[in-house]
């Protein structure tokens, strides 16, 4: 049976809109997806999945922090975005 975190959502408002940062436990593996929409070109979706769950809860405690998701996101885009 799948257990619900109490923290399952994070939600950042930035100047280009906002990102939304989800977790989903799963049987064997934690899912933390960043979902960010692009401006002109739509919804991006970052997905990593995570085996150890004590790593996912480090993980998704950091991304509380606005400036850990802005790097992430930047990073994996290759740009300045947010």
């Amino acid at each position: 049976m799948k257990k619900q975190n109490k923290d399952f959502a994070i939600i950042h408002n930035t100047p280009k809109g906002q990102v939304l940062i989800t977790r989903e436990p799963e049987d064997e593996h934690e899912i933390i997806t960043i979902w960010v929409r692009l401006e002109d070109i739509g919804m991006a979706k970052f997905k990593m999945t995570i085996k150890d769950e004590d790593l996912a809860d480090r993980a998704f405690e950091k991304y509380k922090d606005y400036e850990v998701t802005k790097t992430a996101i930047n990073s994996v885009l290759n740009q300045e975005y947010l």
